[in-house]
């Protein structure tokens, strides 16, 4: 039972395993124990987990101590349940039922959050209405799905910092990928940076050339729309 994450999950997966690596701060992380050397990070929280593939994923793969897959509709917590009984996973991944943070308990400060496969703006709703415990976080792993943008200026302005960005291809289209703490500070953004983000680290020139190139496609459809409508 060979489980594989998508390039969008693995792309979270490789920065829950550097944030441990390097002993990012903020984010509390334990000994790995055992017969591994080093350490892997305490706990992730997945909030929407639909069908908790990174949570059993992490633990099957020693990436964190322990992992938590949250979502508010029975539907995907079902699905969630059997995958996790399938893998024998169930003393390590642990079902929550919760809108967003609602499920995270309070006491918990230092984890890990990842909230992936929504919309920018509903992004920002879930941040802002679960604000106290997503400050706690140490890190937030965010995969929009559309207005990333709106996404990028909403942090910003809230005192986030947008630490770094992945972009990954996933059957042909390039998601991005941000990694976030807020600190309370806003960091100095140009309206550019705004449309195509700011730091890229690692990132492969390839992909960041059909990233920019999409960027550029959009925006001429965008300008071609405003002439036609002033026509």
């Amino acid at each position: 039972m060979n489980l594989i994450l998508t390039p969008r999950l693995m792309s979270i997966a490789e920065d829950i395993k550097t944030s441990a690596e390097s002993g990012k701060a903020g984010v509390i992380c334990v000994s790995a124990g055992g017969d591994g050397d080093g350490v892997k990070v305490e706990v992730v929280y997945d909030i929407g987990t639909d069908h908790a593939f990174l949570p059993i994923w992490l633990v099957i793969n020693d990436y964190c101590k322990r992992a938590a897959a949250t979502d508010k509709k029975a539907g995907p917590l079902k699905k969630a349940a059997g995958n996790i009984a399938k893998y024998c996973v169930e003393d390590r991944v642990e079902l929550l039922k919760g809108d967003g943070f609602d499920a995270v308990p309070e006491v918990e400060e230092g984890y890990y959050a990842v909230i992936a496969g929504v919309g920018g703006i509903l992004l920002t709703g879930i941040l802002e209405r679960g604000a106290a415990k997503a400050k706690n976080a140490g890190t937030l792993a965010l995969q929009p799905m559309n207005n990333v943008p709106y996404l990028r200026r909403w942090l910003v302005a809230s005192g986030y910092e947008i630490v770094y960005e992945k972009l990954a291809l996933e059957s042909g289209r390039i998601y991005n990928l941000l990694f976030c703490k807020y600190t309370g500070n806003c960091e100095e953004y140009s309206d550019i940076e705004y449309i195509t983000g700011k730091r890229f680290p690692g990132c492969s020139d390839e992909i960041l050339r059909k990233y920019m190139a999409k960027l550029v496609r959009r925006f001429r459809r965008e300008v071609s729309g405003i002439l036609r409508i002033g026509e």
